[in-house]
C-alpha cells in the first residue's frame, strides 16, 4: 500500500493521458474500488471515528507542549 516515491511517481506518470481519473498506484485504485462498494453511511461513520481519534491525539499533543 505504501510504495517508495520513485515507484509511485513512475506509476502515476504512466497513467497520464490514459484515464480521466487516477489514484496513481494500483493498490490505491483497488482500495478506492473497495470503498466505492461500501454503503456511504458505513464509510462516513468510519471516517468520522478516524478523524475524531486523530483530533484527540492532536489535542493531547498540544496539551503536552504547554507543560
Amino acid at each position: 500500500m505504501c510504495p517508495d516515491p520513485a515507484t509511485y511517481a513512475k506509476s502515476a506518470v504512466a497513467s497520464f493521458g490514459k484515464f480521466d481519473f487516477t489514484c496513481g498506484y494500483w493498490a490505491h485504485a483497488a482500495q478506492t474500488a473497495l470503498y466505492s462498494l461500501a454503503p456511504k453511511m458505513y464509510f462516513d461513520s468510519n471516517q468520522l471515528k478516524v478523524m475524531k481519534k486523530g483530533r484527540a491525539r492532536w489535542y493531547k499533543k498540544q496539551g503536552e507542549k504547554k507543560e
